[in-house]
């Protein structure tokens, strides 16, 4: 059995082949798995064509296959500003993602893509995300998914899926927006904005001087607003004082938002460690500790900073892992808003950090871990003994280390390990320190795990992960 352990104490590339790699000039016949008399077999021959794309080196379209984030970048780039790519090809340095030089031209324009995260870049990129990168791209507007999906309709790109009816519905749900999308449908797309589109040159996207947002939302945003995009919450607690903590996101915890509700139904707080946070103050991006102790004249070297600006507190909690210090997560709330109330927040720190876990697992491109109500149990009892016993460590005062506590519950496991925290007022912040700290970040993004119980009791936080036997 293969066991890890971490704790935490305070007080107060692979080789991916491109789309567009090898600009030879070929016709699409020379593709084996070209096929005549298909729906994307006049898109795909005008793309290989125009030297939109260019195939895979072993002379393969894998028109069914998902297109990356980083594969969809190039082809608009490439589609939308061809003597700008054409200037930067080839051009990434030792060390450096394939995509770097297309992302440091896309940021020119503002899009809104992975920066951060790279792992992000290789993953499949969904429907919706593209229709707002497309739309986006080409009014030079700032938009909605909702909106831009209109605007693909509207501009004929896409026509959406049928679902059972005559016609195509033309409703947000009917483009399947949660959907992968296809190396194929995305030449369609490219296609149909070749023939229905004028104006085909990119724009750079207008953005506000003050933004604090998630995702576009914002404090005060009505709840059927978030459920427009997301759908139903795929949690919802509620703690004592009626505040109702709803947690969202597409497909395997993409676009995370967590996301406090007052008694009107109306945003109180909004988190989330996803690239989907905007924080730009007087056409400043707070992106880095540097930009946010500068622009608010603070001399802060902690692993978060709290602001206020008006009637709004801003938490940054910020990657001291990573180079240059990037704000890797943001909390929004209402100034006054108190996070840490009531014994029922236990339980709501328990699922804040299991949902955090998992999150982050998605940006580094694992598999989500499921909830284990036993080990949950398991987790739960050893903060709770920490905290009536007042100590601080992996071994209780049985002398019982996490495994044995794990098996004593009658859990068999191949891989387990635990995460110990205390002091922390509520479970975004154990979290958040949970991933400054190698151990525990390799605990948490370590692929061997399925599953996942965690147990908060007053500031003692256990996560155990294991792996049980089949």
């Amino acid at each position: 059995m293969r066991k890890l352990l971490s704790f935490l104490f305070v007080v107060v590339i692979g080789i991916i082949f491109s789309l567009f790699a090898n600009a030879s000039k070929l016709t699409v016949d020379d593709f084996i798995d070209y096929q005549a008399n298909m729906s994307w077999s006049e898109p795909m021959d005008w793309a290989i064509t125009e030297g939109i794309l260019n195939g895979y080196p072993d002379k393969t379209l894998k028109p069914y296959e998902y297109v990356t984030e980083a594969q969809m970048t190039v082809m608009l780039l490439n589609f939308l500003t061809k003597s700008e790519v054409s200037a930067i090809k080839n051009s990434s340095q030792a060390g450096e993602h394939w995509t770097t030089p297309y992302y440091n031209l896309a940021q020119k324009y503002h899009l809104d893509l992975s920066y951060s995260t790279i792992k992000n870049r290789d993953l499949p990129v969904r429907r919706g995300t593209v229709a707002k990168f497309f739309a986006q791209a080409i009014t030079g507007k700032e938009m909605t998914e909702l909106e831009a999906v209109q605007w693909m309709y509207d501009n004929e790109i896409s026509s959406g899926h049928l679902d059972g009816q005559d016609v195509p519905p033309k409703t947000y749900k009917s483009y399947h927006p949660n959907d992968k999308l296809s190396r194929a449908h995305a030449v369609i797309f490219l296609y149909n904005i070749e023939k229905n589109l004028e104006d085909k040159s990119i724009k750079v996207i207008e953005q506000k001087t003050d933004d604090i947002s998630v995702n576009g939302f914002e404090l005060g945003d009505p709840q059927h607003k978030f459920e427009e995009l997301y759908g139903a919450p795929k949690r919802i607690s509620m703690n004592d004082d009626g505040l109702k903590f709803h947690t969202y996101y597409h497909n395997d915890y993409e676009d995370m938002i967590i996301v406090g509700f007052d008694q009107y139904d109306q945003a109180v707080f909004l988190y989330s460690n996803q690239e989907i946070f905007t924080a730009r103050l007087n056409n400043i991006n707070l992106i880095n500790r540097d930009a946010i102790n500068s622009y608010f004249n603070i001399n802060n070297s902690n692993e978060s900073a709290e602001v206020t600006i008006d009637n709004t507190s801003l938490t940054f909690y910020y990657d001291t892992v990573s180079y240059n210090t990037p704000v890797r997560a943001i909390l929004i709330k209402q100034k006054d808003l108190d996070l840490t109330k009531t014994l029922e927040q236990q339980t709501i720190n328990s699922y804040l950090i299991f949902d955090i876990t998992n999150s982050y697992r998605q940006n580094f491109g694992l598999h989500s871990l499921k909830w284990n109500e036993k080990v949950a149990n398991t987790a739960y009892q050893h903060s709770k003994d920490m905290f009536i016993n007042d100590y601080f460590s992996h071994t209780n005062q049985k002398g019982q280390d996490p495994f044995s506590r794990i098996m004593e519950n009658g859990i068999e496991y191949s891989f387990a390990g635990e995460n110990i925290a205390y002091g922390f007022t509520n479970g975004i912040m154990a979290a958040e320190a949970w991933m400054n700290s190698v151990n525990h970040r390799e605990t948490i993004l370590n692929k061997n795990f399925t599953h996942l119980g965690v147990g908060s009791h007053s500031w003692y936080y256990t996560q155990n992960f294991i792996t049980p036997f089949h």
